[in-house]
């Protein structure tokens, strides 16, 4: 990567003939004024055209599978590959040995979990059923031994006070006597409590056992054409039959409906102009120049990571005889200008602290010099990549701004040049970039000064086209060596010529 401020057109500067005292006799030099004017910091890096497309694909309206629910075998077949049906159709049936006995147990576990769930009720009601000793001031025993508790733990209280050992004992042992009876009420409706859950889960296991063995008889979902899945257990080389062998969850066969419709992958940096209801044109590799149209009905995240599944109706499929897995392209036509292209520019590793989001771009491409654009960085990757060529380089998307007057004729995949200004200032001190000489780690610039090249150095602070902007000890209209200043020595007298 270069700097375009780096590739310099060598100055038109005003030659003065310089000797230096000791030195070259008649050895060229030229100088330049310093000056005072604005300096814009550019780069320059590759750039790239993308186009908005979206990859395209032909799918059925409805598709579903008609599975197996446990493992099983086909005992019947009612449908051939490629017959057409109806919703509710009867397709075969399955038998499975296992979902027969599986069902067998269910009903013997559900009545197993009544019968618990009877026992227990009938000892929480035996338990209930013991009356207060004082009926008149308690509804129930339960009621009683709470007030008993608090009373004799009142006496507990008052006997320890006491030292009185025999109460004491007494008092205790009553005490445990109505905790014993009150865990036994607390354990009796717990019982209960487990029995009922178990007795719910027993239920929901004899509804899913006798909903397998129900869908052993295999029904179309909707209408539309029956496919024969491959039969696994056969290693897939011919399609399930009667006797087939079937796992759990395997497909015995799939219904396709009539009604088509499109599939749009789209990435997610792309995804913002794909919302519901966008106009859709689809131009599919079988029938190149005769688009279908249509207009996205849904948009949902697919299984592949930043990708998602754009869902379009079809409103004309040009008389095209579509089926399913056809591929193409497809595009948005309402899209306004910008927001049909981008532009990616590929920063080097050395210019990307320079970059940032909101910098302005001069893009100018090899197919079309006569119609530059401009834009804006509005995002830029923090992880680098490898270029063509090998090296490092960070990613940077440019939002093109309205060309003026009639739009250029741009194709994603067009490349050329984006010039990035980097950095702008108004009134620094300049001079031309030929002047600049590195020592040590610094910048220097020689300056004419009564007839002594002085060197003096200098902090360069941007990079023009052709100037560079510099602080230091110079003033405006003073004039600088531009031409042989790799050989020219700080305090050797020069005359002017």
């Amino acid at each position: 990567m270069k700097h375009s401020s780096r590739l310099l057109p060598l100055l038109a500067v005003v030659a003065l003939t310089l000797a230096a005292c000791g030195g070259e006799e008649g050895a060229p030099f030229g100088t330049a004024e310093v000056t005072v004017e604005p300096v814009a910091q550019v780069i320059s890096t590759p750039a790239t055209v993308i186009a908005r497309t979206y990859p395209a694909t032909v799918r059925t309206d409805e598709r579903a599978d008609v599975v197996a629910p446990g493992t099983a075998s086909v005992a019947v077949l009612e449908v051939a590959d490629g017959d057409t049906v109806v919703a509710g159709q009867r397709l075969g049936r399955l038998t499975s040995d296992a979902l027969t006995t599986a069902l067998r147990q269910a009903e013997s576990a559900r009545t197993s979990a009544a019968a618990s769930l009877r026992a227990a009720e009938d000892a929480r009601t035996l338990i209930a059923q013991r009356a207060p000793e004082d009926p008149l001031s308690h509804p129930d025993r339960i009621d009683e031994i709470g007030a008993q508790l608090i009373n004799v733990r009142e006496d507990i209280a008052t006997y320890r006070a006491d030292e009185d050992q025999l109460r004491l004992r007494i008092a205790l042992a009553q005490e445990q006597q109505l905790l014993t009876e009150l865990d036994q009420w607390i354990r009796a409706g717990d019982n209960v409590t487990t029995a009922e859950a178990a007795l719910a889960q027993a239920e929901q296991s004899l509804r899913q056992a006798r909903s397998a063995v129900t869908d052993l008889t295999l029904v179309a979902p909707f209408d539309g054409v029956v496919r024969l899945a491959p039969d696994l257990a056969a290693g897939g080389a011919r399609r399930v039959a009667v006797g087939s062998d079937l796992a759990p969850g395997q497909a015995v066969l799939t219904v396709t409906g009539d009604g088509l419709r499109v599939e749009l992958s789209v990435r997610e940096a792309d995804l913002a102009p794909v919302a519901e209801g966008a106009r859709v044109v689809v131009d599919l590799e079988a029938y190149p120049g005769t688009p279908v149209a249509g207009r996205v009905v849904r948009v949902e995240r697919s299984g592949i990571e930043s990708t998602f599944i754009a869902e379009v109706s079809l409103d004309d499929a040009a008389g095209l005889p579509l089926r399913d897995g056809l591929t193409g392209t497809a595009v948005l036509p309402d899209l306004a200008f910008t927001e049909r292209f981008e532009v990616r520019l590929e920063v080097d590793e050395i210019d990307v602290v320079l970059v940032e989001v909101g910098q302005q771009v001069g893009i100018e491409l090899d197919a079309v010099r006569d119609r530059p654009l401009t834009g804006t960085i509005v995002a830029l990757a923090v992880t680098p990549e490898r270029s063509s060529t090998g090296a490092t380089i960070y990613r940077a998307r440019v939002r093109l701004d309205t060309p003026d007057g009639e739009e250029p004729p741009l194709r994603g995949g067009l490349t050329g040049t984006g010039d990035v200004e980097v950095q702008r200032l108004e009134g620094p001190l300049t001079v031309p970039s030929t002047a600049l000489r590195r020592s040590g780690r610094s910048e220097v610039v020689f300056v004419v000064r009564g007839g002594i090249a002085v060197e003096v150095p200098v902090r360069v602070l941007a990079f023009g086209e052709v100037r560079a902007a510099v602080e230091g000890e110079l003033g405006a209209g003073e004039r600088v060596i531009t031409v042989g200043v790799e050989r020219i020595e700080d305090g050797v007298p020069v005359e002017v010529g």
